[in-house]
């Protein structure tokens, strides 16, 4: 228990989840996975959304530069 420990404090230090598993017995396999997905999902909707924000600005000036008159 002592290793479990420690490994929670230093996951804690870092601002990381610790999740205690065993692939022995099956232990908490099936959520950890779960989390893993959901946070791998979670991570990909979030750059999506910060890459369309992007494009949308990007056209927008675009649009906008041509728009302007010449001289």
């Amino acid at each position: 228990m002592r290793v479990e420990r420690l490994a929670a404090e230093i996951a804690d230090g870092i601002k990381a989840e610790y999740w205690s598993v065993s692939a022995r017995t099956g232990y908490k396999v099936v959520d950890f996975f779960q989390r893993v997905a959901a946070l791998s999902y979670e991570t990909a909707c979030k750059e999506a959304i910060i890459e369309r924000h992007f494009m949308e600005k990007s056209v927008a000036v675009r649009l906008q530069r041509k728009s302007k008159p010449c001289g």
